[in-house]
């Protein structure tokens, strides 16, 4: 477990799910705080500087996937990344 949060990664480096943490969680808060399904109070922050995928964020996500005709799994897979690059 010590091995995974010394790792950085960067959105799209893996499958986020309910629970990961780190710096590409904090890039889908982000884009999600900037899109309005969350706001940045409700995201919770972690040591590293990430973000924490729990129930607030986690949720956004689903409503996220749902309003844009993907899978509302929760998983935040690279069509999810894609979505939450777009400018709109």
């Amino acid at each position: 477990a010590a091995r995974e949060l010394a790792r950085k990664y960067r959105l799209g480096d893996r499958v986020i799910v309910r629970g990961d943490s780190g710096r590409d969680v904090r890039s889908v808060a982000n884009a999600l705080v900037k899109k309005l399904y969350i706001k940045a109070e409700d995201v919770t922050p972690t040591f590293d500087n990430g973000a924490l995928m729990d129930g607030e964020l986690y949720n956004a996500l689903l409503r996220f996937q749902k309003d844009k005709g993907l899978p509302a799994d929760g998983r935040v897979t690279t069509e999810v990344v894609k979505e939450l690059r777009k400018r709109k």
